[in-house]
């Protein structure tokens, strides 16, 4: 029976003991180990792309450029809208800027804009990349189409009025999965050309 007493009493020194040894190696692990948060920093390139106007606040000179001012291309669309602006007393008066389907402004758009643009959908669509650091010119020029305006009624209705033509210009990274994304339309790259399937 003292035999029995004596093992009894050896089972829970030895399991204090190994309590003890476990204790003491996790203590040991735990001044040992560490956390630490690091930032994986990705930086874009400038993304700077814009509408360059010179124009002499009268009718002549209207150079309208878009440029890529970034060293990334991007594939870009443009549209316009144009109106005269007449004031009725504290009101604004939209007047229509065609005349039986006719402009009354005639605008000189350069070859590019009529050889390398793609009309859908209310925008155009460039044909090309718009390489970084470099600009494509659509319109070098507006005047009256004074033959329109030599009507006396017309010439009454638009005298005071005054002329706006405003650009919208969008881009998107020169890739066809961020245009499929973006703008919805299926493309083809092929070096700097783009085929779009509207």
């Amino acid at each position: 029976m003292i035999e029995k007493l004596k093992k009894m009493k050896k089972k829970p020194l030895f399991f204090l003991l190994t309590l003890l040894i476990v204790g003491g190696i996790g203590g040991t692990i735990a001044l040992f180990t560490t956390t630490v948060d690091y930032s994986n920093v990705f930086s874009t390139s400038k993304y700077d792309v814009v509408i360059k106007e010179k124009f002499n606040d009268e009718f002549g000179t209207k150079e309208v450029n878009l440029t890529n001012d970034s060293s990334a291309d991007v594939i870009i669309r443009v549209n316009y809208n144009e109106s005269f602006v007449k004031k009725a007393g504290d009101e604004n008066l939209i007047l229509n800027n065609l005349v039986s389907g006719s402009s009354l402004v005639t605008k000189a758009w350069t070859e590019a804009f009529l050889n390398d643009f793609t009309y859908h959908d209310g925008w155009y669509y460039y044909n090309k990349k718009l390489k970084g650091n470099s600009a494509v010119q659509i319109l070098t020029a507006i005047s009256l189409n004074e033959e329109l305006l030599s009507n006396d009624e017309l010439k009454k209705e638009y005298s005071d009025a005054d002329y706006e033509l405003d650009f919208n210009l969008e881009s998107v990274q020169a890739s066809e999965a961020a245009i499929k994304k973006i703008w919805g339309y299926d493309i083809s790259i092929t070096g700097d050309e783009i085929a779009w399937n509207f």
